[in-house]
């Protein structure tokens, strides 16, 4: 059983959701931390170094359910890492059991796929990063996709992203905005502040549009251990159709 099912598994009640999100809080008041490599929702572009591991397990936690995503990088060098992803595993807190979207419906719900990412240093304190998701299908002409161009600017303790973003409706369950499309088309942004130097960070960041993925994200992040960072958010949504309130945490393993 992977580290996501457990935990998914451990959270029966929102009465736990609550418990955990209170001893995240108190852990982001007390520990000893230095920043952290990415945001909630949006790649911070930063990389995986050669021949090191990257590990994220996110946890979405609303009043009904808790969704698990993990994500695996391995760094391969000139600034490009690839991975893998297991996203959308839920657990229904009233029905007591793990639940998956239906297949005539979209996203489909646990989805498997690859990641990759390069990013190329420009300057100090500018540098640019191509990204992209390709989820395998759980039936045919299902597949899931999602792109992105982020510019990043490091300006001592602050750090911006600003970039565009796109795929299609299998992977953000959106709202077609144009007759007869299949794509999501966005911007996405993200800032990271050191508030306390190597000890803790402010973290938010935006999807535009109306799909499941279009939240605003704000929250914090620290370093437990040399390798080991905890984060926490509250997510915001642009539209209550197509996602919801709730909190995010997340466990990040930086070899």
């Amino acid at each position: 059983m992977s580290l996501g099912y457990f935990i998914v598994l451990c959270v029966t009640s929102p009465r736990y959701a609550r418990l955990i999100s209170g001893l995240v809080f108190i852990l982001l008041l007390t520990v000893n931390a230095v920043g952290q490599q990415n945001f909630f929702n949006v790649p911070s572009s930063d990389i995986t170094e050669r021949t090191k591991v990257f590990f994220q397990q996110q946890f979405n936690l609303f009043s009904n359910s808790c969704t698990s995503n993990s994500t695996f990088c391995y760094g391969v060098g000139q600034g490009t890492e690839i991975g893998v992803n297991v996203l959308g595993v839920s657990y229904d807190f009233a029905q007591r059991t793990m639940v998956a979207s239906p297949k005539d419906e979209q996203p489909v719900y646990p989805s498997f796929g690859l990641n990759a990412q390069k990013l190329f240093e420009l300057s100090d304190v500018y540098a640019l990063s191509v990204g992209a998701q390709l989820l395998f299908p759980r039936q045919a002409h299902r597949y899931e996709w999602y792109a992105y161009l982020n510019n990043r600017v490091e300006l001592h303790r602050l750090k911006l992203i600003l970039g565009l973003y796109g795929g299609n409706d299998n992977y953000f369950d959106s709202e077609p905005r144009f007759s007869g499309s299949n794509r999501s088309l966005g911007v996405q942004a993200g800032i990271e502040y050191e508030l306390i130097a190597d000890r803790i960070y402010l973290q938010a960041d935006y999807l535009t549009g109306r799909t499941a993925l279009s939240n605003l994200i704000v929250g914090g992040a620290i370093k437990v251990t040399q390798s080991l960072f905890l984060s926490a958010g509250y997510q915001l949504p642009n539209n209550v159709q197509t996602s919801a309130k709730g909190l995010v945490l997340e466990i990040t393993f930086v070899e």
